[in-house]
């Protein structure tokens, strides 16, 4: 490791929360969100949302997937998916 390295905690927090790390968490989000309307038949969104981190605990830019409707089926298709898998590990 460099001996002149110093880190540069507020240039860090200036990215993490910026605009453009915004528009970066919400385009994860919307690819995440897309994935799961194509596999199941519950729907989903992808909203812009601020989260709280870092050790001075602050505002930074981030995203959520919602469930926007649910369907049942998905539920127990889940819980099929993750029976199966477990049985699958006893072998």
């Amino acid at each position: 490791m460099a001996k002149a390295y110093r880190p540069d905690n507020a240039g860090l927090s200036r990215v993490a929360r910026s605009s453009q790390m915004q528009a970066v968490c919400l385009d994860i989000a919307k690819q995440i969100a897309s994935s799961a309307n194509e596999s199941g038949r519950s729907t989903y969104e992808a909203a812009a949302e601020k989260v709280r981190t870092g050790w001075k605990n602050e505002a930074r830019a981030g995203a959520v997937v919602r469930e926007k409707t649910h369907h049942v089926k998905d539920s127990l298709d889940r819980r099929l998916i993750e029976v199966t898998n477990l049985m699958a590990r006893r072998k």
